[in-house]
This record gives structure tokens, C-alpha cells and sequence, in this order.
């Protein structure tokens, strides 16, 4: 290889490593801020509107950006089968086809996990059975 040739390669690879590291993350990717495994307590499940019962987490990671840009999953982990994950939202369906709906929702600095059902009485049922559950939470930006 010439000379002039093997100068050219260096500097093409040299200018390729500069546009490379002036990328924080290619298009479309998304950066993991945080993680974390929140603990479900029956006890501090309150009314929330018409047919919700909701528990509050305060969240830092969850920042303006995160809201605006970002994404926020999370998954379900019951006690009884504590080596799967099931991602949210969690239907309960009863034997008399009555429903209710583990979900969430989540703004600037908070997550709240919710149990939505028209009908009180499962709603309070699925309450009780979350109790205890995890919650992991993946914040991406």
C-alpha cells in the first residue's frame, strides 16, 4: 500500500471514530436511567376517582425529560411465582366474568400503580391479592 493510500485509510478511520464518539446513542435508542422493584402494600391502596384504587410512589428518576421523551414500563411479580415477571397491565377475570385491571400511570416524580374495576368488590379483592407483590420498574430516556 502506498504511502498516500495508507494516509487516506488512517484518516478515514480517524474521522469515522470522531463521529462515532461525538454520538451519545444512535437514533432511536433509548439510554436505561434506572430500574427499580417497588413493594405492593394492600394498606396504601386509596380511592382514586370512580373505580380506582391507587398506591403512589415518589420516583425521581421519573424526571420532566423521562415524561417528555422517555419511556416508563413495568412488570408484575407475584408472590406465589416469584421467579416470573408479567408485564403490565394485569387482567384479573373472575368465574362470573366480572374484571378488574392492574395498571399504572406515571408523571414528573411519581408512579402509581392502580386497580381499576366498576365493581367495588373485586377491585377491593385485587387489592388484597397484590399485597405483597413487586413491581419493577424500567425508566428509559
Amino acid at each position: 500500500m502506498s504511502k498516500h493510500k495508507y494516509a487516506l485509510a488512517v484518516l478515514v478511520a480517524l474521522a469515522a471514530l470522531v463521529v462515532l464518539a461525538g454520538c451519545q446513542r444512535g437514533p432511536g435508542a433509548a439510554v436505561e436511567l434506572e430500574t427499580l422493584v417497588l413493594e405492593l402494600d394492600s394498606a396504601a391502596f386509596i380511592p382514586d376517582g370512580p373505580d380506582i384504587l391507587s398506591q403512589t410512589f415518589d420516583v425521581e428518576h421519573i424526571t420532566a425529560s423521562v415524561v417528555a421523551n422517555g419511556t416508563v414500563t413495568a412488570y408484575l411479580n407475584l408472590p406465589e411465582d416469584s421467579t416470573r415477571w408479567s408485564a403490565l397491565p394485569f387482567a384479573y377475570q373472575t368465574p362470573d366474568k366480572s374484571a378488574a385491571i392492574l395498571t399504572y400511570r406515571y408523571g414528573e416524580g411519581e408512579f402509581q400503580a392502580m386497580v381499576v374495576s366498576p365493581n367495588d368488590e373485586l377491585r377491593a379483592a385485587i387489592v388484597q391479592r397484590v399485597g405483597g407483590s413487586s413491581i419493577k420498574v424500567v425508566i428509559t430516556d
